[in-house]
């Protein structure tokens, strides 16, 4: 079932990576770190994550054809999906097939072309999904120290991932509170340092922040609280409604539903007054396994 679903997400992928007048940001996303395209041209938030256009590029290697970039892309994103999968097996093995199909599903919504200009795709959804797996997991099973260090590994490719995985920290509460700021502290510093060393390379000079807001007026969130009400792009359909719905289920597992709904109300807050398009499937499909999983937890 496992490499079923892999190879139709390669295929999905392999689809999406076509530049039309729907998706031409994801050729220029993957491109952005080969010889085919001038980096020097591309955006500071695209610049900042390096590290996944890199890899990218080098598992693509020299392609003389289309075809070649089409399928190197549908690779990149059938491996991260094959390794979130085993990742998950090592605990779920028995709930394999209900976790997958579920995850699938979510994960076809961020794909549908009633998205429009946001159906597309970039090299950091795949690492990113399967990192903020590793910091659930990490969490939830208790393991301090390898949270931390998911974390820090997770923004090496991603940086928002640290903004949303630190609040996990403050839930973890088999600790006492002070020792939970000092590793709220000691995984914070990684994370800056990480970013400091990426950027410097990347930009040649440090950055911590390398976001662009689309847009320049301050009114950035009056736009995305409209896109609510819109039945087309309403980013509340995201990985199926499933944020949605979750913020609003009986708290029944103690400190596990409320470090679950911290982030996803996070997540949440950070698209509404963040720069970027809110209804882009892709920028939520790291929280899908993870959303997948607690359902499964708390009602199966």
């Amino acid at each position: 079932m496992g490499l079923a679903l892999c190879s139709a997400w390669y295929h999905f992928m392999w689809r999406l990576s076509i530049c039309n007048d729907y998706n031409s940001m994801t050729k220029a996303a993957y491109l952005s770190a080969s010889p085919y395209w001038d980096f020097n041209q591309q955006a500071t938030v695209w610049k900042g994550r390096i590290v996944d256009e890199k890899l990218f590029a080098m598992m693509m290697g020299k392609i003389t054809t289309l075809n070649d970039y089409m399928r190197s892309v549908g690779l990149w994103n059938a491996i991260w999906l094959a390794a979130t999968f085993i990742l998950i097996s090592s605990k779920y093995a028995k709930d394999m097939i209900m976790l997958m199909l579920g995850i699938f599903a979510c994960m076809a919504t961020s794909i549908t072309p009633l998205l429009g200009p946001c159906c597309c795709s970039t090299p950091w959804d795949g690492p990113a999904m399967f990192f903020a797996t590793l910091i659930f997991f990490a969490w939830s099973f208790g393991r301090i120290w390898q949270l931390i260090l998911a974390i820090a590994l997770g923004s090496i490719f991603k940086e928002s991932l640290c903004i949303f995985a630190i609040i996990l920290l403050f839930f973890y509460q088999k600790i006492h509170i002070r020792h939970r700021i000092l590793f709220v502290l000691e995984c914070a510093a990684l994370c800056i340092i990480a970013r400091m060393i990426i950027t410097s390379i990347a930009l040649g000079h440090i950055q911590l922040n390398t976001s662009e807001m689309v847009h320049t007026d301050g009114l950035a969130i009056v736009d995305h609280i409209k896109q609510l009400f819109h039945w087309q792009h309403s980013f509340l359909f995201v990985n199926a409604g499933l944020m949605f719905v979750i913020l609003f289920t009986k708290n029944t597992i103690g400190f596990y539903d409320t470090g679950i709904k911290s982030i996803i109300a996070l997540f949440w807050i950070g698209q509404l007054i963040g720069g970027g398009e809110p209804d882009e499937g892709r920028e939520y499909l790291e929280l899908i396994p993870m959303i997948v999983i607690y359902l499964k937890e708390k009602y199966v």
